[in-house]
Order: structure tokens, then sequence, then C-alpha cells
């Protein structure tokens, strides 16, 4: 998950609070997804970047989420098919509109540093990010590992 360039005046200025941030809002989001759909815990680990390739500055996360979790009512560990779908869409517009909600509370708290001189002009800032491509990157599930009642070292 990948913030937009438009972000990087803020984020040089807040570098703490937009990395903190990313990483709250797109493990949550996952977190959410999957406990939401199947009705499962599942694991997640995050690599926060800060720089692209051109070494410039490029915030995103990288994430490995387990394709499954653990069943609370039963206590077992299940998986989900390989083959079921994610609503790309529904889920690239929870990410931005998260992450802006976290935006407009820091701003309105006034714990964000920034330059805006009104607050129109804040407002028009953050009516350009909804028309910014936000970049929520899905690989395909590897393949899963099996389950069973035992677990065999």
């Amino acid at each position: 998950m990948t913030l937009p360039h438009s972000l990087n005046y803020l984020i040089r200025r807040n570098a703490k609070f937009f990395y903190q941030t990313l990483l709250r809002v797109s493990s949550n989001l996952m977190k959410d997804f999957i406990k939401n759909k199947y009705h499962l815990e599942p694991g997640v680990i995050s690599i926060l970047h800060t720089f692209g390739e051109k070494k410039n500055l490029h915030l995103h996360v990288h994430m490995i989420v387990s394709w499954g979790g653990i069943d609370k009512e039963k206590n077992k560990l299940k998986s989900i098919a390989v083959s079921d779908r994610v609503d790309y869409p529904k889920l690239k517009d929870l990410f931005r509109a998260n992450m802006l909600e976290a935006i407009d509370k820091a701003y309105k708290n006034d714990s964000l540093e920034r330059n805006f001189k009104a607050a129109q002009e804040y407002n028009d800032f953050i009516g350009s990010l909804l028309k910014t491509p936000w970049i929520l990157h899905l690989e395909p599930p590897y393949g899963c590992a099996r389950t069973s009642d035992s677990l065999h070292w």
C-alpha cells in the first residue's frame, strides 16, 4: 500500500505520524477484511519502506498476510480457498478513506505540521487527494499450508 507523492510535503514534516498511521491503517484494513468476510483472525507482517528505487521519498508498506487464520469459535486454524476473490476496488477505497480520516483528525487536532494558509486551501488539498490514484497492489495467495488438528514437526 503506497501513499501518493502529493502527500510528500506533509510526510517530510510529519514523518513519525505518517509512518505510524500507514502501518496501522494498512494492517487493520487487511485484518478487518479477513475478519469480516471469513470470521478469522489472520496473521500480518508489515515492512515499512520510506524510499523507492530512485532513492526518492516513496512511502509504502509491504505486507505478508495469512490467507486464512484462527477461527475463534472453534479455536482452529482455517485456510481460505486460494480461488476466493478480493474486492480490490473496495479495499483501495477503504485504504484511501482510512488514511484521509486519520490525516483529517490530526489536522483538526492541530497536531499536523503544515503550511496551509486557510481552511479552504486544506480542503482543496484533500479534494485533490480524492482524485489522485492510490496504489494498493495485491499478489495472489501462494500455496496454503494444510491445516490439521495436530501439528507435526
